[in-house]
């Protein structure tokens, strides 16, 4: 499948609004009124750490709760590749500071340890710099902690490792990402606070309707479809007009880039700047009908920070087999990059759906 129609909100944040699609609500990045109740916990450390890590305990047995809304909440279940003894986080420029716990740390014969960007791992808050191993199992990441207790108040957490640069350090994107099949982000260009993202919805009984969404910039035509369409092309003359428009605003490839993947269940913490994105799902009764049955459920991304709320995607889905969010992050603007893309099959019809957003943060949590 390709992807969902989108224009742009032109406000603290940049964002999307969907057309029609089959099982679909109304999607529009907009602010709600609920306050937040984050979990945090304080990790040991010297004295200038910084504290905003959470404690892996605290958040494997905190539970979101259901808040009068209806369906079963699904959890995470992506598990992690590694596990981190964690003995001290700090602000980002603080190695000094840092690598004085590790030598403390060191001596006490803990080996492996190293300071590194929390960005570097998938399930730690992004944003900061920790003293921690990476290890094979919960059982020698524990052993780790219980070693360094006289220096640090550690904890053991599953941590997976990511590749790539973060920011826009690959080539034009109009040379490597884009042809008849793009299908979500295509390009950006953090320094000028712009990005381009194939977006739209397809289905075998709605069609095909998609764009090329460019925030900062005018949308361009991509392909629309009347339903019960098989095997269309992308117009010669639309492709070219994209790759000129990428190239005129010096977009560069997404490929290779850090991404951060967010599945129903799980969320994304930023320690600096503070934000945390959610994704929830909550499970319904499937649908059941003469031609048969297939699940059914209420997916919701949003955005926390500053004690507000902002929905990025608010729908029903039937029939789902695949759904996840794709967080970019570019450190030096404080730009965020989100896509949501699912796909669906039941009796008689099968497609999808992008969602794309271009957050600025700091105007977006600004008090």
């Amino acid at each position: 499948m390709r992807s969902p129609n989108a224009i742009p909100i032109l406000t603290a944040l940049l964002g999307v609004t969907l057309g029609a699609c089959h099982g679909c609500r109304h999607d529009e990045a907009r602010p709600v009124t609920e306050t937040a109740d984050a979990t945090s916990a304080v990790v040991a450390r010297l004295p200038d750490a910084s504290i905003s890590l959470r404690d892996a305990a605290a958040a494997d047995a905190s539970a979101a709760s259901d808040g009068g809304k209806s369906g079963r909440l699904v959890r995470g279940a992506q598990e992690p590749t590694a596990f981190c003894a964690i003995f001290g986080t700090f602000p980002e420029g603080q190695e000094p500071q840092a690598q004085k716990l590790q030598k403390a740390v060191e001596q006490l014969g803990v080996s492996s340890l190293e300071v590194r960007s929390t960005s570097e791992l998938r399930e730690l808050a992004w944003g900061q710099l920790a003293v921690l191993a990476v290890l094979p199992t919960r059982a020698e990441a524990e052993a780790a902690v219980a070693k360094g207790k006289p220096a640090a108040k550690g904890f053991a957490k599953g941590c997976s490792p990511l590749s790539g640069a973060q920011g826009g350090q690959g080539a034009s994107a109009a040379s490597v990402d884009v042809d008849e099949d793009a299908d979500g982000y295509v390009g950006w260009n953090p320094a000028k606070g712009t990005a381009a993202c194939i977006t739209g919805t397809s289905s075998i009984q709605g069609g095909e309707d998609t764009r090329a969404q460019f925030f900062g910039g005018s949308d361009l035509p991509w392909l629309v479809t009347p339903r019960l369409t098989f095997d269309a092309k992308v117009d010669a003359k639309h492709l070219d007009a994209v790759k000129r428009a990428l190239d005129a605003g010096g977009h560069l490839s997404l490929k290779g880039e850090r991404v951060r993947e967010l599945f129903p269940g799980e969320e994304a913490v930023w320690a600096s700047p503070r934000f945390t994105v959610r994704y929830e799902r909550r499970q319904q009764p499937d649908v059941q009908t003469s031609l048969g049955s297939w699940p059914l459920a209420d997916d919701h991304l949003e955005l926390e920070c500053a004690g507000k709320k902002t929905v990025l995607v608010d729908r029903t889905v039937e029939g789902v087999s695949s759904a996840e969010a794709r967080l970019f992050w570019a450190p030096k603007q404080h730009l965020l990059l989100v896509q949501w893309k699912y796909l669906f099959g039941m009796e008689g019809d099968s497609g999808g759906a992008t969602v794309a957003h271009l957050l600025a943060i700091d105007a977006l949590c600004a008090p």
